[in-house]
């Protein structure tokens, strides 16, 4: 019976879907995991067919204190922010994003970056810096970034939420997603 209600909610949620309104959720996932496999193919699912995908994953969303399964949503998320949260899900997975607490502190800040399949991409400069341990995510990141000179970059992707969901980026990436940010 609950597989129906959330089925209905569903159909209704996804009445005017048009995949190609969200195909900037793909390309961005594509230059952020430089085109991991997996994650394009769970992501393509997710466009392909939008109602099988939120079914399958509502734990995941459920996590995030969107409950699909009751059809409950909260009046501001929207489908928009269901596939970016989907694109969010799929990057952690890979280890191409990892979330750190916005109060953390700064041993588990930098070996949240560790766990980033691109830390290699800033892993040089990180000995040399002097990051004071009484500052805050915001401004270890814009030290970091303020080092790598941009040829590389640590940013968070907003979810409105507490949480910072780091990724590293190279300049093409982050130019990229510059464009895309809406």
């Amino acid at each position: 019976r609950e597989n129906i209600k959330t089925m209905n909610f569903l159909d209704t949620f996804l009445k005017d879907y048009e995949r190609e309104d969200y195909e900037d959720i793909l390309e961005i996932a594509e230059a952020i995991s430089a085109n991991h496999e997996d994650v394009i193919t769970h992501l393509q699912s997710a466009l392909d067919n939008p109602k099988e995908y939120f079914q399958k994953n509502a734990h995941r969303f459920h996590e995030r204190n969107i409950d699909l399964e009751n059809g409950e949503l909260e009046d501001e998320i929207d489908l928009d922010d269901l596939f970016f949260l989907a694109m969010v899900d799929e990057l952690h997975d890979y280890g191409y994003l990892y979330e750190v607490d916005w109060k953390c502190r700064l041993d588990d800040f930098l070996w949240s970056l560790e766990q980033l399949k691109h830390y290699a991409m800033i892993s040089h400069i990180l000995p040399d810096l002097d990051l004071d341990k009484n500052f805050n995510v915001d401004m270890w990141i814009e030290t970091i970034n303020d080092a790598l000179e941009g040829n590389a970059y640590i940013c968070y992707v907003d979810i409105d939420s507490d949480s910072f969901p780091l990724i590293i980026a190279s300049p093409e990436t982050y130019r990229l997603i510059g464009e895309n940010d809406s």
